[in-house]
């Protein structure tokens, strides 16, 4: 897998932009961020923003230890391939794999899904007017 680099920010940032509604509170900074922390994917028109805990972390009502991974976002182009992106980023997890979905996003409901992610908990946020689901995948 490709790690993003400077060069790929107004790619990366031009997709998140065309998906503001899913991702209202991405910024600037944290995508710059992120990159620099060479925590940014980059590869078939698909960016990956992820982590590894450092301690012991509540993902919505459900609890991950030090080492899991955590999914933070997944975006692509309009001729980005995510399913052969994100199926190469499952090989290289070790541990386990945690991510949060809206509740009404069916569409990356039924893609993580698709790739033996299993919904194990609930989520909420903005003083629980919006409702999340949590997924989880052990390699």
């Amino acid at each position: 897998l490709r790690h993003a680099n400077l060069k790929d920010y107004d790619s990366i940032s031009n997709m998140f932009k065309k998906t503001r509604k899913i991702f209202p509170y991405m910024r600037e900074e944290y995508i710059l961020q992120k990159i620099a922390e060479h925590k940014v994917i980059y590869q078939n028109d698909v960016a990956i923003i992820y982590n590894q805990y450092k301690k012991k972390t509540m993902v919505g009502d459900q609890t991950a230890v030090k080492g899991d991974w955590v999914l933070q976002e997944i975006v692509k182009d309009d001729n980005g391939n995510a399913t052969k992106t994100f199926d190469n980023f499952l090989k290289c997890i070790d541990t386990t794999l945690w991510l949060k979905v809206l509740a009404d996003n069916i569409r990356a409901q039924k893609f993580y899904e698709k790739f033996g992610m299993k919904e194990v908990g609930k989520v909420e946020w903005s003083n629980n007017t919006i409702k999340g689901k949590v997924y989880k995948y052990k390699p």
